[in-house]
């Protein structure tokens, strides 16, 4: 009980100063680990692409950034799967959204772009990749848009009800 007490109180501040350390170690990581571009002639793009595709300061952010999602979507799962188990009936409007992001996702992947540029075609992307890239992009934008929506009406509603 105490444990769950010390995280109801200090929880957001520990996943904020986490995100803070891992932040910072990435910036070192990818900024200290930078290759010298200086050796290049100026202008020689293709040149400065292939040094920086090879450098590998990026692994460590890549391979920290996947396993933290990784636990994340694991906690989404299991607690997700706790509340629907604790109150079926409350779970109801979120079981909604998550069958409508299910729905809008498969109708942006059946409808989005299969258009293959010619640097998709170098990474050995397929059509139904792309279709599934830009589900993916039109969802981003929809849940910024109303993240970016809600936080604005929220400081809106807190303006007028403390006045």
């Amino acid at each position: 009980m105490k444990a769950y007490q010390f995280l109801k109180n200090n929880g957001i501040t520990i996943a904020m100063l986490v995100g803070l350390v891992i932040s910072i170690l990435s910036y070192v990581t990818i900024l200290g680990g930078m290759p010298d571009l200086s050796t290049v002639a100026e202008g020689d793009e293709k040149g400065k692409r292939e040094i920086l595709y090879a450098a590998t300061n990026f692994d460590f952010t890549l391979s920290i950034n996947i396993a933290l999602s990784a636990i994340a979507f694991l906690f989404l799962l299991a607690f997700f799967g706790l509340q629907i188990a604790r109150d079926p009936k409350g779970s109801m409007k979120s079981l909604i959204m998550l069958c409508a992001t299910v729905v809008l996702y498969l109708i942006f992947s059946y409808t989005g772009s299969d258009v293959m540029t010619p640097e998709a075609i170098k990474m050995g992307l397929d059509g139904a990749t792309m279709q599934r890239i830009d589900a993916y992009l039109y969802l981003t934008y929809i849940f910024t848009g109303i993240s970016i929506l809600t936080l604005v009406a929220m400081f809106v509603y807190n303006l007028v009800r403390n006045r």
